[in-house]
C-alpha cells in the first residue's frame, strides 16, 4: 500500500509526468493524455492491489476508445436488431 505522502510522487513517476501535472489531473483542469492513462492503469494493477479493479476498468475503457478511434467497432443509427420489437 502507498503512504499518502509518497503517493503523488510515485503516481507521477509511474505516469512519467511531473508531480505538478497530477494536481491538474485530479482537479479536472487538465485532461489526462491516453498514454498517461495506460501507465496509470498498469500502475494500479501491478502496484496497488486495492485499486487493481479500477485499473482493469480503465484499461478496458482505453481499449474501447482505441478500437472506436480506429473504426474497429461498428456504430448504428438505431437500436441493435435483437432489441427491436417483432
Amino acid at each position: 500500500m502507498l503512504a499518502s505522502n509518497q503517493a503523488p510522487e510515485l503516481v507521477a513517476n509511474a505516469m512519467m509526468v511531473r508531480e505538478s501535472a497530477i494536481d491538474g489531473y485530479r482537479s479536472g483542469r487538465t485532461p489526462i493524455p491516453i498514454e498517461a492513462q495506460i501507465l496509470l492503469a498498469a500502475f494500479a494493477i501491478e502496484c496497488v492491489p486495492k485499486f487493481a479493479r479500477l485499473g482493469y476498468q480503465l484499461r478496458s475503457e482505453i481499449r474501447a476508445r482505441i478500437a472506436f478511434a480506429a473504426s474497429e467497432t461498428e456504430t448504428h443509427l438505431g437500436p441493435p436488431p435483437s432489441a427491436r420489437f417483432w
